[in-house]
């Protein structure tokens, strides 16, 4: 955020003017009057430029601490001392007009009359930057188009160096060239010679080859047969495989069968001796509660035979 100018902040707008008053201030100041002597008016703008100065002051002061160093140059006690001498006759000055700090010392048409002179200010000031940055985008873009071209000229000067030192290259490629040439026909002399002898050489080649060609093609024949032969080989063995497990298949099945009669024949014997065992379990039962029911008394078992003990039992 923008700091406030320092007439904003000493005297705050107590009032609102019209934009036609604004665009045009000299119609309000002709119905302005000046009603203050000029002895206050003076004392106030001491008062005021000493306050401002004192800010100046305090925050170059800031600005400026960094270090005892600094404070010892003399062009900066100079200065200091002469801040000082103009501090003190500015305090003389005020405690003169010691009367007017407790006084009203601005009326209203003298702050409308600061306060348009401040506006026109701040519209001159306005205009001046727009002036100033435009002035400013021209310089910038002036120099941009000067560095352009420096480096466009600089860009050329470096081509054409560049150019040069090819143009050196490309004459002593030449040269180089030249005697490599000369070497080369004598050498396409040589390679003719050369060819002459492999054409010769072809000759012979070519009648090894037909030669090979004709022990290729029957060493094919016979590798033929021999192919044809593995495939009877093959095929004969895959049918007596086959037989064999056909036949091992059909033993297996029967096996199979006979085991899963002989287990249905062992689960019927299983569920019979179930029942059997489920019968007894009763009897056991039946017999266990007669007994139970029975009086107690001694019975002389040694003087009836078992059939007349069993006679007596009822199981069902």
């Amino acid at each position: 955020m923008e700091d406030k100018h320092w007439t904003e902040q000493l005297f705050p707008p107590t009032f609102h003017l019209s934009k036609e008053e604004v665009k045009n201030p000299s119609s309000r100041q002709n119905t302005l009057k000046d009603k203050s002597p000029k002895t206050r008016v003076a004392a106030i703008y001491r008062r005021v430029k000493k306050e401002f100065d004192e800010e100046v002051w305090n925050a170059r002061q800031k600005s400026t601490q960094v270090g005892d160093s600094l404070l010892e140059s003399s062009g900066l006690r100079e200065s200091q001392d002469g801040a000082n001498g103009d501090d003190a006759a500015r305090a003389e000055i005020v405690e003169k007009d010691t009367n007017l700090d407790n006084a009203n010392l601005w009326d209203s048409s003298e702050i409308e009359i600061l306060r348009i002179v401040f506006l026109e200010t701040k519209q001159e000031n306005d205009n001046l930057k727009v002036e100033l940055d435009v002035v400013r985008n021209e310089i910038e873009r002036t120099t941009e188009r000067l560095k352009a071209k420096e480096k466009d000229s600089e860009s050329k000067e470096e081509t054409a160096k560049g150019t040069r030192n090819a143009f050196e290259s490309l004459y002593l490629e030449n040269t180089h060239l030249q005697r490599e040439m000369k070497l080369m026909k004598r050498r396409c002399k040589s390679l003719e010679e050369d060819l002459k002898d492999l054409r010769t050489d072809k000759v012979k080649l070519e009648s090894e080859k037909r030669k090979e060609r004709r022990k290729y093609l029957e060493e094919q024949a016979q590798r033929r047969n021999v192919e044809a032969s593995l495939r009877n080989l093959e095929l004969r063995t895959k049918t007596s495989e086959r037989a064999t497990v056909e036949t091992l298949k059909m033993d297996y099945e029967l096996k199979i069968k006979r085991l899963l009669d002989e287990l249905r024949e062992k689960s019927y014997s299983l569920e019979k001796e179930k029942e059997d065992h489920k019968n007894t379990k009763k009897a056991l039962d039946h017999m266990r509660y007669h007994f139970a029911s029975l009086p107690r008394e001694p019975v002389d078992l040694a003087s009836k035979s078992d059939d007349d003990i069993l006679s007596n039992l009822q199981i069902f």
